[in-house]
């Protein structure tokens, strides 16, 4: 899949490696560089859902229509189709067969707090 950024500077964050690994630390950097080579070698949504690692989900509430990814000690990458229509199955739901744009939105840290709505508990935007 082709992958697009909210705005450069996460597209300056996550082209860098040597960036990533110092700003935090080395096991994350290496779940985002597989998670990002994961989505490129995917043909589609669909495909990386079933083939990847970082049990990908789609978002609820507030947050319908993004996706996210676990990384490693509760942060996470989140992302939303970038298709300039986005595809629906007959039934209402996404097509993810026909999604090959993923736009990454934020990468963010999410923090243990039994009132949160979502199920994600706070969530820190890291970017």
């Amino acid at each position: 899949m082709e992958v697009n950024y909210r705005n450069r500077r996460l597209e300056a964050l996550l082209s860098n490696p040597r960036q990533m690994q110092r700003d935090y630390g080395s096991d994350v950097q290496k779940r985002l560089l597989e998670r990002i080579d994961d989505m490129k070698m995917a043909e589609n949504l669909a495909d990386y859902i079933i083939n990847s690692h970082g049990n990908p989900k789609e978002l609820t509430g507030d947050r319908k229509g993004q996706f996210s990814v676990r990384l490693n000690g509760g942060k996470r990458l989140v992302f939303v189709p970038d298709e300039q229509e986005t595809p629906r199955k007959p039934d209402g739901g996404l097509d993810m067969s026909k999604i090959t744009k993923p736009k990454f939105l934020k990468f963010w840290t999410i923090t243990a707090n039994a009132n949160e709505t979502l199920g994600f508990g706070q969530e820190r935007q890291t970017l």
